[in-house]
């Protein structure tokens, strides 16, 4: 199955823009017998007899099969009668099956979701099976007409639209590989019922506790079917509403938030950390606004607010607080609420200030924020506006180290903007390692503004400089 990585096609969810990806299914190469030979596949299931539920279960098997699975190796695990759809429960209880008695490695996949076995096998065999790894980066939901199109000439390869309405960025949900030996120390908690947040737990505590989830860079294809009629949407949406209540989740995720004033170069490393398949940096409404407009909408609990926001699974998410005012970031409400939410804290600096300055000056005057090249030649700052900006970013980076100073020093680090454009590699990694993140290739992920050298575009630079 060929698919463009997430990130090159994100424009799409939000956009009417059409890209397709290819489904096109290969076999387990028999290279990796011994491999699969040492695997149990899991698949805890439910549904009514006569429907497009069943329908799937049934492909899903067969699919298997096709894929090189032994029919002895797959373990399908319903609850009993009269037993609540529990996913913890019924996985747990396959493991412990005779048939995965012998078994090395677990693969749990749900009863409606489809991938490349042939590709996942080539990719994991290469070390990654000793890793907990994640089967898919995020779903496309098929309808009706293109799963029964699919079906219909399997295992032809098949293209598929990806658009904002069918794809699903849920990498922590639709399944794992996780060695038996581990999965047993850890498994997926039963106090969940229903559908609904148990996968992202289960993966966030592995991340927590180990730091060694593995992804494989390929869409999972869902199923078309009905919702199972004892499972309805507003039971759906209630059921994880309450597994939510049983397990605040967001608590178990890594959390960051970049302290920096305007121009400090956050835009550089927001939109570069944001590169990493593991953390997803926020930004526009509402995030990456000031400090000033998250209190103005939830003053009461301005980081409550942001989280009821957050619309991801991944492991890692943050987001920037902006603002010159420090009285914005000294208020009680949003340093308890930063405080009581175990965050982790990237104070960003900027060592020379009339660059800050001049860079915020022709960014201001010419309404050009990001990525554009400053059109601006020649241009006089105004001394009364340059002056009152240094005193407003003085004061919000000593709010900010005194924040900081109330901390465990293990939660924060402090980075300027000159040593991370001349040291970048390493201050990435440096920033990778401080989240527990696995170490990846990171690299700028943004245009420079200014081409010239402030000096040469203000023309009364040294008048600047004596407010210095």
């Amino acid at each position: 199955m060929i698919s463009r990585p997430f990130r090159q096609i994100e424009n799409v969810i939000y956009g009417d823009v059409n890209h397709t990806a290819i489904f096109n299914p290969t076999k387990i190469d028999t290279k990796h017998n011994d491999l699969l030979e040492k695997v149990a596949v899991i698949i805890p299931a439910k549904f009514d007899k006569g429907t497009a539920r069943e329908t799937a279960y049934h492909r899903v098997i067969d699919f298997l099969l096709w894929s090189g699975f032994k029919d002895s190796q797959i373990i399908t695990v319903k609850p009993l009668k009269g037993e609540d759809f529990n996913k913890g429960e019924l996985i747990t209880r396959g493991v412990k099956r005779k048939a995965a008695k012998d078994k090395n490695y677990i693969i749990q996949v749900d009863a409606d979701i489809f991938t490349n076995w042939g590709g996942f096998f080539d990719w994991i065999a290469g070390g990654k099976y000793k890793n907990p790894c994640l089967l898919f980066m995020g779903f496309l939901r098929l309808d009706r007409e293109q799963t029964e199109e699919i079906f219909k000439t399997f295992p032809e390869s098949k293209e598929i639209p990806i658009n904002k309405h069918n794809t699903l960025r849920a990498r922590c949900a639709g399944g794992f590989w996780i060695t038996k030996e581990l999965y047993l120390k850890e498994p997926v908690k039963e106090v969940f019922v229903g559908w609904g947040c148990e996968d992202i737990e289960f993966a966030n505590r592995i991340h927590k506790n180990f730091k060694q989830w593995e992804r494989f860079n390929e869409w999972g294809i869902h199923h078309w079917h009905e919702f199972d009629r004892r499972m309805n949407l507003d039971n759906l949406k209630h059921s994880t509403q309450r597994n939510k209540e049983k397990l605040d989740w967001n608590k178990l995720r890594q959390k960051l938030v970049i302290l920096c004033p305007r121009r400090s170069g956050s835009n550089l490393l927001e939109r570069s950390l944001d590169t990493h398949p593991d953390l997803e940096m926020f930004h526009g409404e509402p995030f990456g606004v000031t400090a000033c407009s998250i209190e103005t909408k939830e003053n009461t609990a301005p980081i409550n607010w942001i989280l009821s926001k957050v619309k991801t699974d991944a492991n890692t998410f943050g987001f920037r607080l902006m603002d010159h005012d420090p009285t914005h970031i000294a208020r009680e409400p949003l340093l308890e609420q930063l405080k009581n939410h175990n965050f982790n804290f990237i104070r960003l600096h900027r060592e020379n200030l009339f660059n800050q300055l001049s860079s915020f000056w022709l960014a201001s005057t010419e309404q050009n924020w990001i990525d554009k090249e400053y059109e601006t030649q020649k241009t006089v700052m105004c001394p009364i506006w340059a002056e009152k900006q240094v005193k407003l970013i003085r004061k919000y980076q000593a709010a900010n180290t005194e924040f900081l100073s109330q901390l465990d020093p293990k939660q924060y680090r402090v980075i300027s903007y000159e040593n991370m454009v001349s040291n970048f590699e390493e201050t990435m990694n440096e920033i990778q390692d401080f989240l527990g993140l696995r170490i990846v290739s990171i690299s700028p992920n943004k245009k420079k503004q200014m081409k010239k050298e402030p000096e040469e575009i203000i023309t009364n630079f040294e008048e600047i400089k004596k407010l210095l």
